[in-house]
């Protein structure tokens, strides 16, 4: 969705579990059954019949939500699956789902002439619970709606006033027989309210639990508060807007920065506050080995710098003359997920910007031994088309506007060998699967009366082979598709006439 990316390729300046009374160790890997291994193979198969679907997402348990008319379905993505009902849509309206591990929140009344899609009913769903109403005023506010690692525990916005600039956070069981209001008649205005709140469920397993950014009354700073053992607890106030922060992977440490002064800091699960530096920062996240990546504000221009939190932190730059970081990273997610490769090795950037189109050149900043940052593509002519790296972080992925007009662009990948072009000019969106696998759609063609009937192929390509030779999927497939079973399958749907019209799955070969 290469158009779509514009308005998530970057964030700067301007940025857009219930009490536990054990902490379990995290159970150990699932092995995949005789059965699920299956599923894994290159087999395609029709999963639900069904003329027009329109796929709204897939959950990590390998579950996908789908719009049919006016009902919004969920099925388990395998052959034979029975679909199961999760909401009424007013009529003319497409829901918006948004997933966060195995569970769906689902706005079934999105306004899509607003920034934020305004206030609506929320359905959530998961496998092992059904769907539940969980709100009939929710401000659709992904920023602070999440789920535990276990799903069994949600986070979300409800009781909005009308325009959705005041209302609650709640936590709930996955079913909703028991709701807590964790903050009351509290700002929101997503996604742009400088005092909107920012909240997620961090750590693992039996340390999951909610964390929220947020903003009281008539304050103008805001206020970091931990729930971990079902109370309430402020960790830091005095914190800039509006709210950003993000967590490392146990959910133990918070990157944040300070109202006034603008100073980076790490705020530990225990209210201990470790200074980083002492320039003004907006952006950070945790990278492998306990380091934070951060923009720092110097006399000279935006840096990019790295340190590990401690008594005497040691900090460096590892990009200059940064204009922004480039992530597909949204709502929620930013708070939990990785924004480096997911080795950690690397940070992909912009040094400019065009204003009028959004397009910018692309390099990469090293995060674990300090190399010089690469360039990729010097020229302001680029855009992230998905996530910005293969599962093995050996290519870089993003789209170059060829044409502006055409709303589509060739997909490359830059890795040691130098830059390649993957797809063929009339480029769209990139999922990365394994290894150096990465799923794709290319030979796009929109339809002018009804977008989401617009068509693309969809194929799979090996990045670590020479030459490339993508493989074709799904020729005429609709262009919104997901990626399941740990990016070794794909979720599409189509209505390419000569085929059954429908919901499908296929693998993407190994």
């Amino acid at each position: 969705m290469v158009k779509a990316f514009f308005a998530s390729m970057t964030f700067s300046a301007a940025l857009l579990g219930c009490a536990q009374t054990e902490a379990p160790n995290p159970p150990p890997a699932e092995e995949e059954s005789e059965s699920q291994a299956s599923l894994t193979t290159s087999t395609k198969w029709l999963v639900q019949p069904g003329a027009r679907l329109v796929l709204l997402g897939v959950t990590s348990d390998n579950h996908a939500l789908y719009q049919e008319g006016e009902l919004v379905y969920a099925t388990a993505l395998k052959p034979g699956a029975t679909r199961q009902r999760v909401a009424q849509v007013p009529f003319g309206n497409t829901a918006f789902v948004y997933t966060v591990g195995k569970v769906a929140f689902c706005w079934t009344n999105p306004d899509r002439t607003l920034p934020g899609f305004g206030v609506s009913p929320l359905v959530v769903w998961s496998a092992a619970s059904g769907p539940h109403e969980a709100s009939a005023a929710s401000p659709i506010g992904t920023f602070a709606t999440s789920a535990s690692a276990d799903g069994r525990s949600v986070l979300f916005p409800t009781h909005g006033n009308a325009d959705g600039s005041v209302g609650d956070v709640e936590l709930a069981s996955i079913d909703m027989s028991e709701r807590t209001t964790l903050l009351g008649a509290v700002p929101m205005g997503f996604p742009l309210g400088y005092c909107r709140p920012f909240a997620a469920f961090v750590g693992r397993y039996g340390r999951s639990h909610p964390v929220a950014l947020h903003c009281e009354g008539a304050t103008s700073s805001a206020t970091l508060s931990s729930w971990e053992r079902g109370e309430r607890v402020d960790l830091l106030s005095g914190v800039a807007t509006p709210p950003f922060f993000s967590a490392d992977a146990d959910g133990g440490s918070f990157f944040t920065t300070l109202a006034g002064s603008g100073h980076p800091v790490v705020v530990s699960d225990d209210g201990e506050v470790s200074a980083l530096d002492e320039v003004r920062s907006r952006i950070g996240f945790f990278t492998k080995g306990s380091f934070v990546v951060y923009t720092a504000q110097t006399e000279a221009g935006l840096e990019l710098r790295r340190a590990k939190p401690g008594d005497c932190p040691s900090t460096e730059t590892i990009a200059d003359e940064v204009g922004g970081i480039l992530t597909v990273l949204a709502g929620s997610k930013v708070i939990t997920d990785a924004w480096a490769s997911p080795d950690g090795s690397k940070v992909p950037f912009f040094t400019q910007r065009d204003p009028a189109t959004g397009l910018s050149d692309v390099a990469l900043a090293d995060a674990r031994d300090g190399t010089p940052p690469l360039s990729v593509d010097p020229q302001a002519r680029n855009v992230l088309g998905g996530p910005p790296f293969s599962a093995d972080s050996k290519h870089f992925l993003f789209a170059r506007i060829v044409d502006l007009t055409a709303g589509t662009a060739p997909l490359f990948a830059s890795a040691e060998g130098g830059v390649r072009q993957f797809s063929d000019d009339g480029g769209w969106s990139y999922l990365p699967a394994v290894r150096g696998l990465v799923s794709f759609n290319d030979n796009t063609h929109f339809d002018a009366e009804d977008f989401a009937r617009s068509t693309a192929d969809l194929k799979v390509v090996d990045l670590s082979r020479k030459p490339l030779k993508p493989r074709v999927i799904a020729p005429g497939a609709n262009l919104t598709y997901f990626s399941s079973h740990g990016g070794r399958r794909l979720a599409f749907t189509t209505d390419l006439p000569g085929t059954t019209a429908g919901l499908y799955s296929a693998g993407v070969g190994e």
